[in-house]
Order: structure tokens, then C-alpha cells, then sequence
């Protein structure tokens, strides 16, 4: 039969360049809009701030979605005027172009490169070295204060609070300024006096972790990258301890268990802030992982309001303390590995010296590690291990702001879902009685709710990453191998 069957194949090439050229057309704007929107010091205020914080958790986000599916339609519009020429000449025909099935559209791909790079800049405006000598030495004097823990009555808590609030005042070029001005012996001394709890006979609370997080946040966010790696050589709680138990649920598979643990700077930057980025790989943190994928797909500008390259070698993550106050913790950019090469901890896929892989996961991971202070193992904040093993209920206010939802049973679950909330769901240790028990509904884990599907089944992501690694679940599965579903809404 003669006739053309199929598209023709230089209409689908312009198709794809136009869908390609939109997208990066795009982007330039958003990223431009965004530069120029956070970068302002010109309009201040709560209206700015406000319309800031909605520009960078809506807006962005939705702009974000169009940008990737214009992307990802140009890919896949290429991909298919390819196979269709190549099967015109293999068979002296047109072929067409492939779509999913029953909706009419081009199919686009799950893992989609990132658009932007997300993290903006705390303090983009430097500011100038102008401190009077006078200035200096009443900073060096509460630098003196701060570090003498020896005080019997009252501690050094309220020291560490007047030093801190005092180099909050501070722009990055006069906090150099100072930091230049101090010997490697009296930094020293304050990282030793602030590591201390504070505590005296009529201070009894004394200084708690997310309080001296609070002073190495306004010490590490505006250094500059030499002053940086100085604070990082003289204070001991500047990097956690990085030893831990590891994933119980697939120790098996991780064949560099027990060899020593070194931090690495990693060639990717942040990620776009998809929940499709995170990866939990060495350390035992499910219900983290779990809990931070979960606020990332329900969420799309979660992420970006949550983090901050400080564009001197150090970033900055926004966690919660125990009132729900903001917190801001920065840790340097260096991540653990066991081999230079991979990732110890959590990531967006690939490996360190990936310039594509996300490392935001990385970094919400080692910020949590050095203020989780409600460890059921006795774990202390500054270790890795403290985040290991514990569950949402526990973990999610460092990320919320409010305490979850604990869900009785499996209506309440599918309730929560049925009402767009995110849920997050841990299951039981696996028992010799779990005959059908779905091999990848994984034992001793949390795992996020990603939807329904066509059976009212409640679909699992796994934070190992991967759509392969999702299952479905019924209510009769949720009841059989499930202990606790948890509602992780951010406030």
C-alpha cells in the first residue's frame, strides 16, 4: 500500500530543536529572575522576604517542572525522528514515534538531568573590611570569654550566645577581617571552651548542640574558602564523626564495610532538589532518607528554601530545633567515602568524581548528624551513627518544624493519602511466618508514599533510590508487615 505511515521525520528534528531551544530559553529567564530576585539588597522588608521565600518554594518549583518536561519532550521527540529514520532505512518505510501507553503523549523519561543547580548564596553582598581596632578587640575579648569554660558559676553558655549574636552582625569581609586578626592558639581555645556543655551551678541547661552549630554557622557561612579550611582544621566539631553501623537492611551488599571512613569534596554541586535525587547508601538512615524524599516530592521547592551554597566551600541547611524554630547548620563540602571514589553516605546517584550527581542528600545528612541529640542508642550529635536506625517520629521535627501524625492502622494510612498527605511508612522485621511477603517490601525500613495505583493499592518508594526498587501494597500487606505510618507535613 502506498502512502506515508508515521511522522515525518524533519518535522519531528524542528519540533525537537524548538522543545530544546524553549526550555533553555527557559531556564535563562528563571535562573536570571531568581539571581537578580535573591541577590537584591535593595528591597527589604517581610513583603520582600515573603514574596522571596514564595518565589523560591512555588514558583521556582512549578517554572522548574515546565523546564525539565520541555527538556525531557525534546529528548524524547529526538529519540523518536531517530528510530524512525533508522527504521525507514532498515526497512524502506517510516515508522512511528513511540508513546505510553493510552495517553497519546510521548513518553518521557524517569531520570531527568538537573535544570539548575539549586542553592542560593546567604550573604551575596561581601560587604568591606572596615572594623576599627576597637571593634577587633572587643570581638577578641568575647573570643576570650567564649572559650573559658572554667567558670563555676555560670558557665561559658551565655559567653557562646554574646560572641555568636555578635558575629551575626558581621558581613563576610569584616568577619575575615577578625578571623585574620586571631592566632591558630585562640581559635583553639574557643573551639575547646564552646565544645564544652556550658553548664555552671546557676546555668544548668547550658549550651545545647544546635546553640554551638549556631557559632560555627555564622563562623563557616561567611569565611572565605582559606579561613574556611582553618576553622575546619581547629575546631574538632566542625566535621562529624563518620563511623557507623551501617544499612542492617542490605549489610550484605555493601563490600567496603569496615574500611576506614575519609571525607572527599565531591566534583557535583547540589542537585535540582528532586525527590528522584535521593539515594541512601552506608549509613543506616532509612527513616531520614524516607522523611526527606517524601517532602521533596510532596513539596518541590522543599529543598531549595532548605539550603544554601555558600559559594566558599561550605553549605548551609535549614533543620529545626526542639521549639520549631529555623536553625541554620553549615557543614564544609566534603562528604564521606571509604575509597575516594564512593559515596559513603546519602547522594543523588553516580559517584564523587561525577560532576552530574546531586549531593544535597549528602548534605541535609551531615547537618542532621551534628544536631541529632534524640538517639535511642545513645549516640551523641556529631556522629553518624546517632541517625542510624531510629524512626520518623523521632526524626521528622528536624525537618518539619512540628511533630508527625502518627497513623493508627492501615485506614488512617490510606486516609492520609487519599487526603494528599505525606506519609511516610515503616515496616516489620521480616519472620519465617511471612509466606508472600513481596521481596521488596524490605524489612526493618522506611520507605515514602509515592500514590495509588489503578488497584487502590498504596505505592512505597524506597530512599535506596530507583523506581525499580517501589512496591504496592494492599491494606491486607500494610496490616500483615507494616508497624507505623507516620504524616511528615512540613509546617
Amino acid at each position: 500500500m502506498a502512502g506515508l505511515y508515521g511522522a515525518d521525520v524533519g518535522q519531528l528534528g524542528n519540533l525537537a530543536e524548538q522543545l530544546s531551544k524553549s526550555s533553555a530559553m527557559l531556564e535563562a529567564a528563571r535562573t536570571a529572575l531568581t539571581n537578580q530576585l535573591n541577590g537584591s539588597t535593595e528591597w527589604k522588608g517581610s513583603d520582600a522576604d515573603r514574596y522571596r521565600a514564595t518565589w523560591n518554594r512555588e514558583h521556582r518549583a512549578l517554572l522548574n517542572q515546565v523546564i525539565l518536561g520541555l527538556a525531557a519532550a525534546g529528548k524524547s521527540v529526538r529519540a523518536n525522528a531517530d528510530e524512525q529514520e533508522k527504521a525507514s532505512a532498515d526497512s524502506g518505510g517510516f515508522g512511528g514515534p513511540k508513546f505510553a501507553a493510552g495517553t497519546g503523549r510521548p513518553t518521557i523519561p524517569q531520570d531527568l538531568p538537573p535544570a539548575e543547580q539549586i542553592g542560593t548564596r546567604r550573604n551575596p553582598d561581601p560587604g568591606t573590611a572596615n572594623l576599627s581596632q576597637d571593634e577587633v578587640q572587643r570581638l577578641k575579648e568575647l573570643v576570650d570569654k567564649a572559650g573559658d569554660a572554667n567558670n563555676f558559676w555560670m558557665g561559658n553558655d551565655r559567653d557562646v550566645t554574646a560572641l555568636r549574636d555578635a558575629l551575626g552582625k558581621l558581613r563576610p569581609a569584616q568577619l575575615n577581617q577578625f578571623l585574620e586578626s586571631l592566632t591558630d592558639e585562640q581559635l583553639r581555645t574557643l573551639a575547646g571552651g564552646a565544645a564544652q556543655d556550658g553548664k555552671g551551678i546557676l546555668e544548668w541547661q547550658g549550651t545545647t548542640p544546635f546553640e554551638r552549630q549556631a557559632l560555627l554557622d555564622q563562623l563557616l557561612s561567611k569565611a572565605s574558602p582559606e579561613q574556611v579550611e582553618r576553622i575546619k582544621a581547629l575546631f574538632p566539631f566542625a566535621q562529624p564523626n563518620a563511623e557507623a553501623g551501617g544499612d542492617a537492611a542490605r549489610a550484605a551488599a555493601d563490600s567496603r564495610k569496615g574500611q576506614a571512613v575519609t571525607f572527599k569534596n565531591p566534583a557535583g554541586g547540589l542537585g535540582s532538589g528532586s525527590y528522584q535525587e535521593v539515594h541512601q547508601q552506608g549509613y543506616g538512615d532509612c527513616g531520614t532518607m524516607a522523611t526527606l524524599a517524601a517532602l521533596a516530592k510532596s513539596d518541590p521547592g522543599f529543598v531549595s528554601s532548605h539550603i544554601s551554597d555558600n559559594g566558599n566551600g561550605t553549605v548551609s541547611v535549614k533543620l529545626y530545633d526542639s521549639d520549631g524554630h529555623e536553625q541554620w547548620v553549615t557543614v564544609t563540602k566534603d562528604l564521606p567515602t571509604q575509597d575516594g571514589h564512593h559515596y559513603k553516605g546519602a547522594n543523588g546517584g553516580g559517584n564523587m568524581d561525577d560532576a552530574n550527581a546531586a549531593n544535597w542528600p549528602g548534605y541535609f545528612e551531615k547537618a542532621f548528624a551534628q544536631v541529632y541529640n534524640d538517639d535511642s542508642d545513645g549516640y551523641h550529635p556529631g556522629e553518624y551513627r546517632a541517625i542510624e536506625g531510629d524512626f520518623p517520629d523521632k526524626l521528622a521535627p528536624y525537618f518539619t518544624g512540628t511533630k508527625p501524625e502518627v497513623l493508627d492502622g492501615a485506614d488512617a494510612t490510606w486516609g492520609a493519602v487519599a487526603e494528599g498527605k505525606t506519609v511516610v511508612v515503616s515496616t516489620s522485621v521480616p519472620s519465617p511466618d511471612d509466606h508472600g511477603r513481596n521481596p521488596g517490601l524490605v524489612g526493618a525500613h522506611v520507605f515514602f508514599v509515592k500514590g495509588t495505583d489503578a488497584s487502590g493499592n498504596i505505592v512505597l518508594g524506597n530512599p535506596w533510590g530507583g523506581a525499580e526498587n517501589d512496591v504496592s501494597i494492599s491494606r491486607d500487606d500494610y496490616k500483615k508487615y507494616c508497624t507505623q505510618g507516620a504524616v511528615v507535613n512540613h509546617k
